[in-house]
């Protein structure tokens, strides 16, 4: 996780954001800041996945970002953006429904 930065990080987890590391079968195991699963079948690292690359995954499994670490800022900086985007419109429906007589 050197590509985060500790303020992506916390900010990327104070939005209820988790990290995972998976490593293509037969990697060893390394000391990591974050869960490390070892893809032994080869279903989440399939061969057209190129090493290195990332992707937030929201927790209905949906993908909505994916891109070469090098950019793993950015696309977390983007799904932020889209959770925090959300979280308004949800208040700002709950505040109507509220204040309606």
């Amino acid at each position: 996780m050197a590509a985060v930065s500790p303020e992506m990080r916390n900010r990327w987890r104070a939005a209820g954001g988790r990290f995972l590391k998976i490593v293509p079968r037969g990697n060893p195991a390394q000391k990591a800041q974050v869960a490390t699963w070892e893809d032994l079948e080869g279903t989440f690292l399939p061969s057209c996945v190129p090493m290195g690359w990332v992707a937030v995954v929201r927790p209905d499994k949906a993908m909505m970002h994916d891109g070469p670490v090098d950019e793993v800022e950015a696309l977390l900086e983007q799904a932020i953006r889209l959770f925090d985007r959300d979280q308004d419109a949800s208040a700002r429906r709950c505040n109507r429904e509220v204040l309606l007589p």
